[in-house]
C-alpha cells in the first residue's frame, strides 16, 4: 500500500463538501517510525514486521494492523488532525482501556499510546491487541434466534459488571501523568495503573464540549462532583459560546430549512430556552437520590461493530472506546440502539410478546415480514428481561426515565446550537406538560413545582415547527434513499458517480413547476421562489465555518 493511500481516507466519499471531508480525514505520519514504535511496544524489533495495512477508518481515527513474522498482530490507532478533544481524547481512550482490564472486561490490552504528536512518528497513537473473534456486525443478520438471545445475554451480563463499577465523580478517565493540575482530577484511589499511581477521574472528552470556538472558553468540562454540575455544565458552556459568538443562523440540516421558510433562527430565544433549562435541572433528581445519580460507565456507542465473539458466542472483545464518559446513571441507562424496538408499546416491555394471530394463512411476503418485526420486538424484550435480572438498577433507572426524556433533554441542551430553535424547546415543553409523571419526587412523594413556563402561543407554533419538521424528516430519508448516501452524505467509492449524478438530477427536477407546487403544499408554508430551494440545496457544498 502507498504512503497516500496510508495517510488519506479512502473508506467513501461525500455527495456535498468532498473535498473537505477528505482534507479533514488525512493525517502524514513517519511509517517508518510508526512500525518501530508499535515493534517496541510488544518488546520486539521492526525487523519482525513483515506488514503494514490500514484496517480501518471511521469518523474520528484510523487504525493498522502490524504483522510481525510469527502471526502476531498488533493494532495501531491514531486520530484524524481535528479529531477532539486534542491530546485528551487518546490519554483518556487508552487509560479507560487499561482501566477496565483491571476489571477484567473484555476490552484491547494497551501496549502503548502517546497522547502527543511530539514523537518520532508524529502523531499521537494508540498501541494495542488485536482482538480475535467474528464481529458481530458480519453475523448477526445470520444469526438463528437463539443465537441472538445468547449474544443478548452476554451484553447484559457485561453491562451489569460495568455498573457496579464505582466511581468517586463523573468525568471521563486518564492515567494521572496525563493531567497537570490536581484540580482537574479526581482520584480513583481503589484502582492502580500501570505507573503505579491511581487512576483519576478528568475532563468530560464527549466531542460536543470541545466542538469549535467552544475549546477556547474557559468552562467547567468536569470531574463533575454532584449530579447538577453534570446537567449543567454543557448548557452554560453553549450560553457562554453564544454570548460571546452567536448570531440567527440557518438551520445546519437543509432539508428542515423550508419548516422554517429558508429564514434563520434567533440564538437569543435560543439561550431564553437553555436558561429555562437550567431553572429546571436542579429538581429533576432529588440529590439524596444516589442510585440514580451514581456515577456509571458505559460503552459510549455500542455497536454490533463494536463486538467481537467467539464461535460459541462468548465476548472476546469490546473495542472504540474513545469519548467514553462516566456520568450519572439516569443519564446512561436505555436500551442499546442495536437492540431497540421504536414501537411505544414496546418501551419497557419484559418477557416475549406473542405472534401475531394468522400468521399460518399470511403469504409468503407478508408472513417474513410478521417474522422479522415479531423477532425486534423479542430482541428488545428479551435485553430489558435479561437487565431486570441481572442488572437491576439499569432497569430501575430506566423505569425512572421510560419516555428517555430527561437523557433526551439533557442532550439537546448539552449539544452546540447550530441553528435548531426547536428541539429544545419542544423537550422543555414536554417537560413541563409531563412534570410530575418525569421529576423523580423526593421521600414524602412531591415533587417541586415547574419553575418555567411558555405562553399558549409559543406552544402552539412550537407543535406546528414540530409537526412541519417531521414531515422534511420524512422528505429527507426518501432523498438519501434515492441518492444512496448516509445522513452526512457518505457513500461508498464505488457508488460516488453515480449518487452525484443523481444529485444533479434532482437538482434539475425540484425547481419544475408541479413539483416545487407539490413540495408548498406539503407543510403549509410560505409559497418560495425556485431560487431560495436551489440556495439550500442540501447536496451542494457549503461554508460550515459559521456552525463551528
Amino acid at each position: 500500500m502507498s504512503n497516500s493511500n496510508l495517510f488519506g481516507y479512502t473508506s467513501g466519499n461525500w455527495t456535498y463538501n468532498d473535498a473537505q471531508r477528505l482534507h479533514e480525514r488525512r493525517r502524514v505520519f513517519n511509517v517508518t517510525e510508526l512500525i518501530r514504535l508499535a515493534a517496541e511496544s510488544v518488546r520486539r524489533s521492526s525487523e519482525d514486521v513483515t506488514s503494514f495495512t490500514k484496517l480501518a477508518e471511521g469518523k474520528a481515527n484510523r487504525t493498522f494492523c502490524v504483522t510481525m513474522h510469527d502471526g502476531f498482530k498488533l493494532i495501531m490507532k491514531i486520530p484524524y488532525h481535528d479529531t477532539i478533544p486534542k491530546g485528551n481524547g487518546i490519554a483518556s481512550e487508552a487509560a479507560t482501556m487499561e482501566f477496565l482490564r483491571a476489571y477484567g472486561m473484555p476490552v484491547p490490552k494497551v501496549y502503548a499510546y502517546s497522547p502527543t504528536a511530539e514523537n518520532s512518528a508524529g502523531t499521537e497513537y494508540i498501541a494495542m491487541e488485536f482482538i480475535s473473534g467474528r464481529n458481530l456486525e458480519n453475523i448477526w443478520e445470520g444469526l438463528q434466534y437463539i443465537d441472538k438471545l445468547t449474544v443478548i445475554e452476554n451484553v447484559t451480563e457485561l453491562e451489569a459488571w460495568l455498573f457496579a463499577i464505582e466511581f468517586p465523580a463523573s468525568g471521563s478517565i486518564y492515567n494521572q501523568q496525563d493531567l497537570e493540575s490536581p484540580s482537574q482530577r479526581v482520584e480513583i484511589p481503589w484502582v492502580i495503573s500501570k505507573s503505579g499511581q491511581p487512576f483519576c477521574v478528568g475532563p468530560d472528552t464527549r466531542p460536543h464540549l470541545w466542538r469549535g470556538r467552544r475549546h477556547i472558553l474557559e468552562s467547567n468540562r468536569g470531574p463533575y462532583k454532584d449530579f447538577e454540575n453534570v446537567l449543567t455544565a454543557g448548557a452554560k458552556q453553549e450560553i457562554t459560546c453564544l454570548r460571546a459568538f452567536g448570531k440567527p443562523l440557518h438551520h445546519v440540516n437543509r432539508f428542515k430549512r423550508r419548516a422554517f421558510d429558508f429564514k434563520k433562527q434567533d440564538h437569543e430565544q435560543y439561550i431564553s430556552d437553555l436558561e429555562k433549562y437550567l431553572q429546571a435541572a436542579k429538581h429533576v433528581v432529588p440529590p439524596d437520590c444516589n442510585v440514580l445519580t451514581k456515577p456509571t460507565i458505559r460503552h459510549p456507542n455500542l455497536e454490533f461493530r463494536h463486538i467481537f465473539v467467539s464461535d460459541n458466542l462468548e465476548i472476546t472483545g469490546v473495542v472504540d472506546w474513545q469519548n467514553c464518559a462516566v456520568l450519572p446513571l439516569i443519564l446512561q441507562c436505555g436500551i442499546p440502539r442495536i437492540f431497540q424496538h421504536d414501537s411505544k408499546e414496546m418501551s419497557m416491555m419484559v418477557g416475549f410478546p406473542e405472534l401475531p394471530t394468522g400468521l399460518s394463512e399470511m403469504d409468503g411476503d407478508d408472513q417474513e415480514r410478521e417474522i422479522r418485526e415479531s423477532t425486534l420486538r423479542s430482541v428488545h424484550s428479551f435485553y430489558l428481561t435479561e437487565t431486570w435480572s441481572k442488572n437491576e438498577p439499569h432497569f430501575d433507572a430506566m423505569q425512572e426515565d421510560p419516555k428517555g426524556l430527561l437523557r433526551k433533554i439533557f442532550r439537546d441542551a448539552s449539544a452546540p446550537w447550530h441553528g435548531d430553535s426547536v428541539s429544545l424547546r419542544a423537550d422543555l415543553i414536554q417537560l413541563k406538560r409531563d412534570w410530575e409523571e418525569t421529576v423523580v419526587p423526593y421521600g414524602d412523594g412531591c415533587c417541586s413545582p415547574c419553575p418555567f413556563s411558555y405562553l399558549d402561543k409559543e406552544v402552539r407554533e412550537c407543535m406546528v415547527l414540530q409537526a412541519k419538521l417531521k414531515i422534511w424528516d420524512t422528505f429527507q430519508s426518501n432523498m438519501l434513499e434515492t441518492v444512496g448516501c448516509e445522513f452526512d452524505g457518505w457513500v461508498e467509492p464505488e457508488n460516488f458517480r453515480r449518487a452525484k449524478s443523481r444529485c444533479m438530477l434532482l437538482r434539475g427536477m425540484i425547481v419544475e413547476p408541479g413539483l416545487l407546487e407539490h413540495l408548498e403544499r406539503m407543510d403549509g408554508g410560505s409559497p418560495q421562489s425556485p431560487e431560495a430551494w436551489l440556495e439550500h440545496w442540501p447536496f451542494d457544498d457549503r461554508d460550515e465555518s459559521e456552525y463551528l
